[in-house]
């Protein structure tokens, strides 16, 4: 295809699940430049994530070098959030940052009205939907939240293991949106499994609606519908996070993890980032009693449920993807003009 269009730059989009955690991409720049016939094209990637591609057992600092590999060849490099951005300059590596954006536009379908939309999904007047959006892994805690909602669904004098008792306790009946629900990996289709059958073993199964794969425009109508998204991230939220985009692009308040330790995060620009209680409500990561607890706070204040809405459409606009078009443009006529000074835009 190289040969045939003849580019002036190939961008690779890099995250190393994309291409079945093989490494052969990250040596297609080196193969490029190595080879003889025509010009190579100036070489770009981004690095939605630096996970690192499976080579075999014990290969750890050969992971390392080929994923960093793939970035010393290139011409410009992009990093999609911060935390990538200060481990490829920590590696010698010259990056810039560009972030991404949702995939899921706030457009539902024509006609759409929010309260007939709860109620097809079987909302009463009262109830508090509680939306997860995304495919279902370890590391994105939806045990967590099936653990805190548990707590929100039982009495206040109960112990956990009594959580089976169908006895409801006063106060607003909490329901769970899976959006999505799929599993890609073996090992995260085993946790999908165990997520199921929690479901099923704490008569949560009543109050659970899961959709599977839906469209964009189905998604977009159930996260304008739900009254938070909740994403209790192990490893912390990221704005590498497209889940994370699509609730803060639709003004859903949300409530997510910070990093292990407490450290709160953003881009670079201290101007864009999630601050508790104003964007978002943060809580540590694996702390169901703190999950509950917002989840229970954000059901009974419908004043910070407002300051989040706003909050999180603060927080999107810096996220368009006319903001990021006219970023790639940008670096890529950098680029382009160190080579060729009279390229302009």
């Amino acid at each position: 295809m190289l040969e045939r269009l003849r580019p002036d730059l190939l961008h690779i989009q890099y995250q190393t699940g994309a291409y079945g955690m093989h490494p052969a991409v990250n040596l297609l720049p080196w193969r490029l430049r190595s080879r003889t016939g025509p010009a190579c094209p100036h070489l770009a990637v981004t690095f939605h994530d630096l996970r690192e591609p499976y080579l075999f057992p014990k290969a750890g600092p050969l992971r390392r070098w080929i994923t960093h590999r793939l970035a010393a060849d290139c011409d410009l490099v992009v990093a999609t959030n911060p935390d990538d951005l200060a481990a490829l300059h920590r590696s010698g590596i010259a990056a810039c940052h560009i972030p991404i954006s949702s995939n899921i536009a706030a457009l539902p379908p024509p006609g759409y009205e929010r309260e007939p939309w709860r109620s097809r999904l079987g909302v009463r007047p009262g109830d508090v939907l509680v939306a997860y959006f995304g495919l279902l892994s370890p590391n994105k805690g939806v045990d967590l939240l099936l653990d805190a909602l548990s707590d929100l669904a039982r009495k206040p004098d109960q112990e956990p293991d009594q959580s089976q008792s169908r006895e409801y306790p006063a106060g607003p009946r909490f329901l769970l949106l899976l959006i999505g629900g799929d599993a890609t990996s073996p090992r995260d289709r085993a946790y999908a499994d165990q997520v199921f059958a929690t479901i099923e073993r704490l008569w949560w199964r009543e109050r659970v609606i899961i959709t599977g794969h839906v469209d964009a425009v189905t998604v977009s109508a159930h996260l304008l519908a739900a009254d938070c998204v909740a994403l209790p991230f192990r490893g912390g939220a990221s704005f590498r996070s497209g889940s994370l985009l699509a609730a803060l692009s639709h003004g859903t308040p949300v409530v997510t993890t910070v990093e292990p330790g407490g450290r709160r995060w953003g881009t670079e620009d201290a101007n864009i980032r999630l601050v508790d209680g104003e964007h978002a409500l943060l809580v540590a990561p694996d702390d169901r009693r703190s999950l509950s607890q917002a989840l229970r706070r954000l059901a009974q204040d419908p004043a910070l449920r407002k300051r989040l809405s706003a909050g999180a459409l603060q927080v999107a606009a810096h996220f368009t993807w006319e903001t990021i078009t006219r970023q790639h443009e940008q670096a890529y006529y950098r680029l382009l003009n160190r080579i060729s000074p009279q390229v302009t835009p």
